[in-house]
């Protein structure tokens, strides 16, 4: 029986990712293809786009371009310089 080979991610691809959790650096974590994917800024619940930026073998990371469907834990930042 062959071990079923997980979908690569190219960097610089966009695709749509739902945040399952917080990894232990604070990002999000979420799953594309049985890939995790580790997205700085994201939070749990959210439905983000994103576009990878970094592809190691066993996961990913990626930054947000859209969000979907916020977190009712987001909130805007008090700082106008923030991001």
């Amino acid at each position: 029986m062959k071990k079923e080979q997980a979908i690569k991610i190219e960097p610089k691809q966009t695709f749509p990712l739902t945040i399952k959790r917080l990894g232990i650096n604070g990002e999000g974590v979420g799953y594309f293809k049985r890939q995790v994917v580790f997205v700085p800024g994201a939070l749990p619940g959210e439905e983000v786009v994103v576009e990878a930026t970094k592809i190691n073998p066993k996961f990913a990371e990626a930054r947000i371009k859209k969000i979907r469907k916020a977190s009712p834990y987001r909130v805007a930042p008090p700082c106008p310089v923030y991001e």
